[in-house]
């Protein structure tokens, strides 16, 4: 139940919730972004009544688990102290405990299976994998479920489909598996395998110098660790991991094309969670435009667009003010209105400077926004 959560996949019973817009929210907002908030209103209502039933099948487990044990403990002590027709013979005992081995075993298999496969792998329903095969003349028909999307926030209508959705909902952290063995861009396993490996050789060689190695020892270990490196690489990726490569691969490259023609965004949210949040993009900027406008926590220079002198123009007049802030800076340092300590710490390197990119995006940390 805790996988089907986490794998959205929910189940095909949780399609009857059902749940209506109050009437407040539903009257400030359009059709479409009612429909939205409906969406989110039924995935909240179904991630509420699994760990309903995940609290009912824990206590349920825990009282059979308790129950049974005192009963066993019971049967073993009467069998210890030879208690008159309460004991068991120890080739019995022993075999109860090899079948219960043997069933734990074999239920941990299917878990595995139906995680790997069903779970992890697979764009169905988990269902399926219990009813019977249909003659090729036999259709199933097609039912829309609606996940949980416990890693995903629709902010906007999309015209995404199901398996786009289901794979954006795993969330930022997920890497799609084998990506470089079946990347275009790299003809075969040795451009792979050079590419890979110079971050590795640049690291080396600083290592190599920091410690004072020498050459020879140094010729050796670097012997050693690409082919051990190459060797990592040479190992052959199984035909359904494969597949598997190529199709999420195909996928991602229709999400970011979905979302370019669109005019959608795609951003991790700003708790740093792993959640991913798709919105307009028009809106978007209109959001951050009028949070600058309210917020006194920033300040607008200047605006660049993607006009090179613009950019090189900004650069200067940021340099500038760099200078002009640390000129400041040194007068209040010979002045004494500042500890000489805390100088330094305030002066900026203009040349180390980075500027980090300000994303506007949902805190949902502490309060959940459904509008």
């Amino acid at each position: 139940m805790k996988q089907r959560v986490f794998y959205n996949k929910p189940p095909i019973a949780f399609e009857s919730i059902q749940i209506a817009v109050p009437t407040s929210a539903a009257a400030a907002t359009t059709t479409t972004r009612t429909d939205t908030i409906q969406k989110q209103l039924i995935r909240q209502k179904k991630l509420d009544s699994m760990a309903i039933q995940l609290a009912k099948a824990e206590m349920k487990f825990y009282q059979a688990d308790k129950l049974f044990n005192a009963e066993y403990t019971k049967m073993q002590e009467n069998h210890r102290n030879l208690v008159k027709n309460k004991g068991m013979p120890t080739r019995f005992s022993n075999l109860i405990e090899q079948r219960f081995t043997n069933i734990t075993d074999k239920f941990r298999d299917i878990q595995k299976y139906k995680i790997n496969y069903y779970l992890r792998s697979s764009y169905g329903t988990v269902e399926m994998m219990n009813k019977k095969k249909k003659k090729p003349d036999e259709t199933e028909p097609k039912t829309k479920t609606m996940g949980f999307l416990p890693h995903l926030i629709m902010d906007t209508t999309h015209p995404l489909h199901d398996e786009q959705v289901q794979l954006l909902t795993r969330g930022p952290t997920y890497v799609p598996p084998c990506q470089m063995y079946i990347s275009s861009s790299l003809k075969s396993i040795d451009d792979i395998v050079k590419k890979q490996y110079a971050p590795l050789k640049h690291q080396l060689a600083s290592l190599f110098q920091k410690h004072r190695i020498n050459i020879a020892l140094k010729w050796e270990m670097e012997t050693e660790v690409h082919q051990n490196f190459v060797g990592l690489f040479s190992i052959s990726i199984p035909a359904h991991i494969r597949k598997r490569a190529a199709y999420e691969k195909t996928l991602i490259q229709s999400i970011r094309c979905s979302l370019t023609k669109n005019n959608l965004i795609l951003r991790r949210t700003a708790d740093n969670q792993n959640t991913f949040y798709v919105g307009n993009k028009q809106d978007f900027e209109a959001k951050a435009r009028d949070y600058l406008s309210q917020s006194d926590a920033y300040e607008v220079l200047t605006t660049i667009d993607d006009e090179e002198n613009n950019e090189e123009k900004f650069q200067v007049d940021l340099t500038k003010r760099i200078e002009s802030m640390n000129f400041a800076l040194g007068i209040l340092r010979r002045t004494n209105a500042l500890d000489k300590d805390l100088v330094p710490l305030l002066v900026t390197d203009a040349t180390k400077m980075k500027l980090p990119y300000i994303y506007f995006l949902p805190d949902i940390s502490k309060v959940r926004h459904w509008l």
